[in-house]
């Protein structure tokens, strides 16, 4: 009895299949503005600007702002187009130059989600921001080594740092 019905829905509910599809991309994009005013109405954001250089001076990662009790730690990046590599190591101390734990990944994924907020229309939580306009991110992501293909962890980064070569532009974001 209760497929019965559940057929007599669908048949019913099949006509108008194009106008849920429609009704579910309006709510997923009212969803996604009120997500970004939201966001932009934060203490601490900044209207991000454009130009020919990065500069954002004390920003935080957005996802910290909400999950941690206490205030996350603060970060400033300046690049130009030629000045534009930083390598992050760790804070120094005990003779070590490098710490596991010390926030490098996560200041790396920061300046990736800020410069894809900046360009969706939304404020930055950062005291001060200007970035460049890129046409593309491209980020190296964590493997484990490839027992299937043979291919150790180096092996694929290489793979992938070259793939970045042949796709890369003078707008893109690494």
């Amino acid at each position: 009895m209760s497929s019965v019905m559940v057929y007599q829905i669908l048949i019913k509910v099949r006509d108008h299949i194009g106008l849920m599809y429609k009704l579910c991309e309006d709510i997923a994009k009212l969803d996604m503005i009120q997500s970004l005013a939201q966001a932009s109405s934060g203490i601490g954001y900044a209207r991000p600007e454009f130009g020919d250089y990065l500069e954002i001076t004390n920003s935080r990662h957005p996802l910290l702002d909400f999950l941690c009790s206490t205030e996350p730690t603060s970060n400033s990046i300046f690049a130009t187009p030629d000045h534009n590599v930083h390598i992050i190591t760790g804070p120094n101390g005990s003779g070590k130059s490098i710490f596991n734990g010390s926030g490098k990944s996560i200041f790396i994924r920061q300046v990736l989600l800020l410069q894809v907020m900046a360009q969706v229309g939304c404020f930055i939580p950062a005291e001060l921001a200007t970035l460049r306009v890129c046409d593309r991110i491209l980020a190296r992501v964590y493997f484990d080594d490839n027992m299937d293909c043979g291919a150790s962890s180096f092996i694929l980064e290489i793979k992938e740092i070259q793939y970045f070569h042949t796709v890369m532009t003078a707008n893109t974001l690494i």
